[in-house]
């Protein structure tokens, strides 16, 4: 068997690839990648024996992008063996290289334990390895000049190309798998033959030689056709006491271990002997009639427990947006309680460049709760912009890099969204409007009793920002996606909970409901400001009927709205009904 792809070559080529990095970014520094740190960590043959879990887990909540070698010491105090022999660093020149990869190996075979067939083999192929890199180490002794990183790497892949692995198995019991030459003085009753196609039994014209076809015919050298001849007759000899033979061929003509059937089968075929009975069977890999199947989960006792746990603590607009996006996500996410796997952010998401934007501007309005706003206040906010976007950077993305490429530019786009929105508040107050912060990244929650939910249900959830402006209850949340007039213009209530496209409406007549009872009967607007259509202001839910259109939420809307929530949260409790996947 081939060592090239193995486990343990895998892990000395990633080996390679991050010393080899770390060498060419700063030699003195040693400055290592994560991915590269990460794909070491978490090989098979060493995340179970170096310990370094929690390691991993820093990496990924601080979004190291570049390590260096100092600090990944640092952050791994209680380092194990096998961890040195991973991250010593690679200065000292090929021969120490290889006398390190050599003990690193020593150490892994240690860790390996007989008993365990898995392990067993990547022994099996670990030792391979260390047999290889003794090779080097026994050439390099004799050719010291040649002492560059990048030249062993080369030298070593060419090497392994070479290196083979021989298994062991139980010759008297079981399947036996070998090749043609080990099955050379031995007799079957049952013999399965795959790749029967030309070029692969026979090989043919395979070797690649200096000496032409001519010369060797001429000086009486083996040639292709006595390699052929060989393996006819070891062919033959296997076929000779077996009763039961399978000669498997592929019969496409195009693609992987393709092309015509090898001779053999047509000389089979032709020379028909008495004793022979031939079948020919022709199988195809059976296909699915229903390409994927979608997921359907019934509501169990423990189900209902927790969708009773969820309406005592508070169903969220987002939780009953996700609801109608896809129950399965809902199922996944607030029944299971699966959250994402924490991974490093190379580049900002979008998600957390909203974050953002958010804690900037609720840092800068801070100050201003309980006051009405004016215009030195937002010369203030610009004074202390650039300042405060990247301290908030600092606190989101902790240790990700954001003085150059994608994040640099995700950087200057939070600064300059930021401040486009202050110079539109700044616009407003100019014109004459009396605005005053009520709330900021305020925390709602209100009871809801309907005669046909099964219990109370409690919605809560947290406001961006809640200001009076002219008179005028404003509940505003921020988006840093593109929003439209049309995503909160609503005609017709029926169906309201049906389709995702809503899912903004549903969102900020939440918001307006939570806050209903703190208005002091004061006029309610709900809606949303879009940093990438900051030149449409506020975008207020509407009503339009006909040619009427109201922004101010009303008891007859929030009653309307209600009895669409009522209709959405009876079938999330409904025991009947099950968890369905919508295919996207």
């Amino acid at each position: 068997y081939s060592s090239k792809n193995n486990p343990a070559q895998i892990l000395i080529a990633k080996l390679f690839k991050m010393h080899t990095n770390a060498l060419s970014r700063n030699a003195k520094s040693y400055v290592l990648y994560y991915k590269d740190v990460l794909d070491i960590l978490t090989h098979p043959l060493v995340e179970p024996y170096a310990k370094t879990n929690s390691l991993v887990n820093v990496i990924n909540q601080n979004n190291y992008t570049f390590i260096t070698h100092q600090k990944l010491m640092e952050l791994n105090p209680n380092t194990s063996d096998l961890f040195i022999l991973l991250f010593q660093k690679w200065e000292k020149g090929s021969m120490a290289v290889l006398e390190t990869i050599s003990n690193l190996l020593q150490t892994i075979k240690s860790n390996l334990n007989n008993d365990n067939e898995e392990e067993k083999i990547s022994k099996a192929f670990v030792y391979a390895i260390f047999k290889t890199i003794n090779k080097l180490i026994n050439y390099y002794s004799q050719h010291s000049n040649i002492d560059d990183i990048q030249t062993l790497y080369t030298i070593y892949k060419q090497v392994i190309e070479l290196a083979e692995v021989s298994f062991e198995g139980e010759p008297l019991n079981g399947l036996q798998i070998m090749g043609v030459l080990e099955s050379r003085v031995l007799d079957f009753e049952t013999v399965i033959i795959t790749s029967m196609n030309e070029g692969n039994l026979p090989a043919g014209k395979s070797q690649n030689s200096f000496i032409p076809y001519d010369v060797k015919k001429e000086l009486g050298l083996p040639t292709f056709k006595e390699k052929d001849a060989i393996y006819t007759y070891h062919f033959y000899h296997l076929l000779q006491r077996a009763k039961n033979i399978y000669l498997i061929y592929n019969t496409e003509s195009e693609g992987l271990d393709a092309g015509e059937k090898s001779r053999f089968i047509t000389q089979l075929e032709v020379e028909k002997q008495p004793k022979h009975t031939l079948t020919h069977e022709i199988y195809n890999a059976v296909l699915p009639e229903i390409a994927y199947q979608p997921m359907v989960i019934p509501k169990s006792e423990a189900v209902m427990l927790r969708l009773k746990e969820i309406a005592e603590n508070g169903f969220s607009p987002s939780a009953l947006t996700s609801y109608i996006r896809n129950p399965i996500d809902f199922y996944f996410q607030k029944i299971l309680r699966i959250s994402e796997v924490e991974e490093v952010e190379e580049n900002i998401a979008l998600n957390t460049l909203g974050t953002i934007i958010h804690e900037t501007l609720e840092a800068l309005y801070t100050p201003f709760i309980g006051k009405f706003l004016s215009e030195s206040d937002i010369l203030g906010c610009f004074k202390l912009l650039d300042a405060e976007v990247l301290k908030q950077f600092k606190l989101v993305y902790k240790e990700g890099e954001i003085k150059k490429g994608r994040n640099l530019l995700a950087f200057e786009v939070a600064k300059r969204n930021v401040s486009n929105f202050l110079k539109f508040e700044q616009e407003s107050i100019k014109n004459g409007d009396a605005i005053k912060i009520l709330h900021l990244e305020k925390g709602c929650e209100r009871i809801l009793e309907h005669p046909s939910l099964p219990f109370p249900i409690k919605i809560a959830g947290k406001v961006d920002r809640i200001e009076e402006r002219n008179g005028i209850i404003r509940i505003i949340d921020y988006k840093t996606g593109k929003v439209e007039k049309t995503n909160v213009t609503l005609k017709s209530w029926k169906g309201l909970t049906e389709e995702i496209k809503n899912d903004k409406i549903i969102q900020v007549l939440a918001y307006a409901y939570m806050f209903e009872n703190e208005a002091n009967d004061k006029p309610i607007e709900a809606g949303i400001i879009s940093f990438k259509n900051l030149k449409s202001g506020f975008l207020p839910f509407s009503f339009k009927e006909g040619k009427e259109e109201t922004t101010e939420i009303n008891s007859a809307i929030l009653n309307n709205y209600l009895e669409q929530m009522v209709l959405l949260l009876n079938e999330i409790l409904d025991k009947e009904k099950p968890f369905e996947e919508k295919i996207k």
